[in-house]
This record gives C-alpha cells, sequence and structure tokens, in this order.
C-alpha cells in the first residue's frame, strides 16, 4: 500500500525588527549608551494543506512551536548603560504586549473560571513590562563586585491559565511570577 506525498502547513510572517544602538561620549563623566530592539509582528499566518488558514499574531498560539507562551504582537527590549571610570551602571526595560487567551484569532476563549466566564478576565492577558537595575564595579584589576536589582517596581505577571506547565504565569513574564529578587557576587581572577 503507497501513500500520496501530502505537503504540510506553511507559515508566512510579517512583521519588522528594530535594532537601535546610541553612544554618547561624556568626557570625565564616562558614556552612556542607549540600546533599543523591537521586534513588532503584523501577522503569522499558518495555511494548513486544505487551505485553511489560522492568525496567530496577537493570540497566545502558535502552541505547537511556542509551547503555548503566545506571540505578542510586540517585544520591546530596552537598556540605558553608564560606564563611569571602574563602575557600570545599567536599566534594562522588558515588554510585551497583551495576548488574547484564544489559540487563534477568531476562536473562543482557551479558559473560563468556575463561573464560567472569560479567564482571565476579557479573554486577553494584559501588556506586562519589567524594569531591572544592575551595576558593576572594578575594585581592582582583578577584582569585580557586580549586583542587580530584578524586576525593581515587584510587577506580579497577569494570570495566564493556558501556558504549558500549569505554572499560571507566562514564562515571558517569569521575573513577573518570581518577583522583586536581588543578587550580589565578587568575581575575582587568579594569574
Amino acid at each position: 500500500m503507497s501513500a500520496p506525498y501530502l505537503n504540510s502547513a506553511s507559515t508566512t510572517t510579517n512583521g519588522v525588527d528594530l535594532d537601535f544602538r546610541q553612544g554618547l561620549n561624556l568626557a570625565e563623566y564616562g558614556k552612556l549608551t542607549f540600546d533599543l530592539r523591537w521586534s513588532h509582528i503584523q501577522s503569522q499566518k499558518r495555511t494548513e494543506p486544505d487551505g485553511s488558514t489560522f492568525e496567530f499574531a496577537g493570540t497566545h498560539g502558535n502552541c505547537d512551536v511556542t509551547n503555548c507562551m503566545g506571540t505578542p504582537k510586540d517585544r520591546i527590549n530596552a537598556s540605558l548603560t553608564w560606564d563611569v571610570g571602574d563602575w557600570r551602571w545599567a536599566t534594562l526595560l522588558n515588554y510585551r504586549s497583551s495576548l488574547k487567551n484564544v489559540a487563534f484569532e477568531g476562536d473562543a476563549c482557551a479558559n473560563s473560571f468556575a463561573d464560567g466566564t472569560d479567564a482571565p478576565s476579557g479573554c486577553q492577558l494584559k501588556a506586562f513590562y519589567t524594569v531591572d537595575l544592575s551595576f558593576r564595579w572594578r575594585a581592582y584589576k582583578s577584582m569585580e563586585i557586580f549586583g542587580s536589582v530584578q524586576n525593581l517596581f515587584d510587577k506580579v505577571a497577569p494570570l495566564d491559565p493556558l501556558t504549558y506547565g500549569s505554572i499560571s504565569y507566562n514564562p515571558l513574564d517569569i521575573s513577573g511570577a518570581v518577583g522583586r529578587f536581588y543578587n550580589l557576587g565578587l568575581r575575582y581572577q587568579f594569574n
């Protein structure tokens, strides 16, 4: 018995990626560096062999390739770094746009509360962002002290009942699931 060859589904993604970096020399006050990375997905359509199409941009899908963490239309990472003498100070903004809690555009809400209402409310995961701060001080030629505060404003990630692992938080929002946390370290290089 033979089976005819059948093409798999195809996916077409349209969007824009922007990567911008600008440095500013402040003479004796050091150097400022600004970095921006922005990804905007206008459309992400999967076409099945039978011709049916599914739009995933801005939804919780495509679960086949994202493990149900979703396809936000916008993701932004922006940082500002100040290098002065033996010090480096940095701040980082991580942003994810809202997601419809549906497998694909036009689908029914993927989850509901016990009373039958959409989960999360409005069947949408709100946009989420965090801000991190970090520093590094080269105390000596071979010793460096460093530290950071992750999720500076202690933002709580929105409820996400669909994501894989049943942790109720989207993996893109993990620092909002953990909360504010700190680290401090020392690096020494032996010669």
